[in-house]
């Protein structure tokens, strides 16, 4: 007992919390809005659209080999989503600054288009848009979630929810300090987090993986918008907005810079293709669709 309570009392004195982080991030206030939309059409205005017209797999000069694959991922989601995978579209995604190919799979009844999914990606750094090959873009309410290769997107996301789901796989990927499988887990993580106070908005209270995601869009807002985050001039509290979550957002323009700066000179990484493929109809391997 008496151990215990020199324990309470070091960290009631040193100020260190006994909960876990993501404990600690539900019970922090909210920063004041920035300018409704301002964060999603500066970025969009200022990133560079590197996307090439998307090509479709049913083209009339298509091989039926072609019509009739999916890659796996497309395939394994539409499953999981209880959606016949015939009735997914499949779309090459190719840019001007980097030579791998994306996969866009979309059902018939999915409300966003092709083109906007193809425009606001072919904007991301290069290198960031590498992490994730597959994205699906299926029916229902606005929700997006990241699976490793692939993202699903329901609904008509906005470009800043777009960007958020990339930001999970930028917690998987970017070399924080003795990380294990997550950026968001490691120490350097959680000292940036407990030198802030605020977060960015109550979904980012989730949890830290979702927190790590929304301060990903304002990282790429501050390395890429001239004036960065500070250009939006809001405060909370008679204190700046930027400072007030700025060590998680330096933490990550620190380590992960090379992916979030676009036009740095970097191309897309040592990633690997994913050539995995499947038929729509009965799930078997497919060597090669293209021919």
């Amino acid at each position: 007992m008496l151990a215990l309570w020199s324990l309470l009392s070091i960290l009631a004195v040193t100020g260190v919390s006994a909960a876990t982080p993501d404990e600690d991030l539900k019970n922090r206030p909210i920063i004041n809005s920035y300018p409704n939309g301002k964060i999603d059409n500066d970025l969009f205005s200022t990133l560079q659209n590197h996307a090439k017209a998307p090509w479709q797999w049913v083209w009339p000069d298509s091989s039926q080999n072609v019509r009739d694959s999916i890659p796996r991922a497309c395939y394994d989601h539409a499953r999981r989503e209880n959606l016949d995978p015939k009735d997914v579209s499949v779309y090459d995604l190719n840019h001007d600054d980097c030579g791998l190919t994306h996969r866009l799979c979309r059902h018939k009844d999915a409300k966003m288009s092709v083109e906007k999914v193809a425009e606001h990606v072919g904007r991301l750094p290069a290198k960031l848009r590498a992490l994730v090959q597959n994205i699906f873009i299926a029916p229902g309410a606005e929700s997006a979630y990241y699976s490793g290769n692939i993202i699903l997107y329901r609904g008509d996301l906005n470009l800043g929810s777009l960007y958020h789901e990339f930001g999970h796989a930028l917690d998987d990927h970017c070399p924080f300090p003795d990380k294990k499988k997550l950026a968001h887990d490691t120490q350097a993580w959680i000292d940036a987090f407990y030198k802030d106070d605020h977060v960015t908005d109550e979904y980012a209270k989730s949890n830290q993986g979702e927190n790590f995601a929304q301060i990903t869009v304002h990282s790429l807002y501050d390395l890429n918008v001239p004036g960065g985050i500070s250009n939006l001039g809001t405060q909370t509290d008679g204190r700046n907005n930027w400072d007030l979550y700025d060590d998680e957002r330096h933490a990550q323009m620190q380590y992960c810079k090379e992916y979030l700066a676009a036009n740095n000179g970097a191309n897309c990484g040592n990633v690997k293709d994913d050539w995995d493929f499947v038929n729509k109809n009965t799930g078997e391997k497919v060597e090669n669709p293209y021919v």
